[in-house]
């Protein structure tokens, strides 16, 4: 096998396994915004975990165990940046939940919130409660 098929079996993105939204338990929901960094971490874990990073779109990575390929968590980056502006209903509330963290605090009950909302619309089936959701992907 040359380099270029070893490169290719290695970054291959394994087929992901989505959380199904109706089972999310709020509880072990686990959000961080780094204001420096400008990425949002979503843990479904209640803490953070170590696991595999997939890259799945501009900007968004999905986080699996090591051991399966279940989705437990995502990080999005260049979110304030590129991300809040994509999605109306979101940049419309961003402000008010951006004021709820501060330096010390990079989290709040309006992020868990917020966070639940974005994996509702992210991993709903068409004609699924779509009007409970905000999207993961651009309007």
């Amino acid at each position: 096998m040359d380099t270029q098929q070893l490169l290719a079996e290695y970054y291959t993105t394994p087929e992901l396994i989505p959380p199904d939204p109706k089972t999310i338990n709020p509880d072990n929901v686990w959000v961080d915004y780094d204001v420096e960094s400008d990425i949002l971490v979503i843990y479904l874990t209640k803490k953070p975990v170590p696991g595999v990073s997939y890259h799945i779109g501009n900007n968004l990575i999905a986080i699996t165990p090591f051991d399966s390929n279940t989705i437990i968590g995502f990080q999005i980056e260049a979110w304030e940046k590129e991300f809040v502006p994509s999605q109306e209903q979101l940049a419309e509330r961003w402000p008010n939940i951006r004021r709820s963290l501060s330096a010390e605090r990079t989290w709040s009950p309006m992020l868990v919130l917020m966070a639940l909302l974005l994996l509702t619309g992210y991993f709903l089936k068409p004609g699924e409660d779509e009007h409970l959701a905000l999207a993961l992907t651009p309007a």
